[in-house]
């Protein structure tokens, strides 16, 4: 099965308005009457920490951009994962096409992590470690731990079992 079939476009043709150079999308022409000129790089933070930028009225994500000038469009139910967490590292190399489901397995270590390992926690009480992972929406148990690295131990041979990426849970 072709991954981008040919009666597929993209709208607009990315190629006509930008060029690719070191992760950075830059304008090829003057956009008459604004400040827009040729040689700008394109896209500024969203609140998500995205680079995006405007066109024709319409909000456009970089790192989607960038993809489609290098592979076609992104087929629909897919998306584009920044490898290294980086929201700002639009560099084809850290790019891939993936699921909703394969993009939750590279997933940054959240903010409010207490342990530094995602997936472990202290039990307030008992003070024993506790294991856990999510896999296809669902909280898998994984056990209770004396021993933090026996803890440890257990997630990250669950992350392998599960195919997890080996940058989830690391720091951005």
């Amino acid at each position: 099965m072709e991954l981008f079939p040919a009666e597929i476009k993209a709208f607009p043709q990315w190629a006509d308005h930008f060029y690719y150079k070191d992760g950075l999308l830059i304008r090829k022409n003057d956009i008459k009457g604004t400040n827009k000129r040729s040689g700008d790089i394109v896209g500024h933070c969203d609140s998500h920490g995205y680079l995006q930028f405007q066109m024709k009225g319409k909000n456009y994500l970089v790192h989607r951009v960038v993809w489609e000038l290098h592979n076609g469009p992104i087929p629909e139910g897919h998306q584009i994962d920044h490898i290294n967490h980086i929201r700002t590292d639009n560099r084809i190399e850290n790019l891939r096409l993936v699921t909703n489901r394969i993009n939750g397995k590279n997933q940054s270590k959240k903010k409010n992590n207490t342990s530094g390992i995602t997936g472990i926690t202290k039990h307030k009480n008992t003070g024993k470690w506790q294991a856990e992972i999510t896999v296809e929406g669902k909280k898998k148990y994984l056990g209770v731990f004396d021993n933090f690295n026996d803890a440890v131990a257990k997630r990250k041979s669950a992350e392998l079992l599960h195919t997890f990426h080996a940058n989830h849970g690391k720091d951005i």
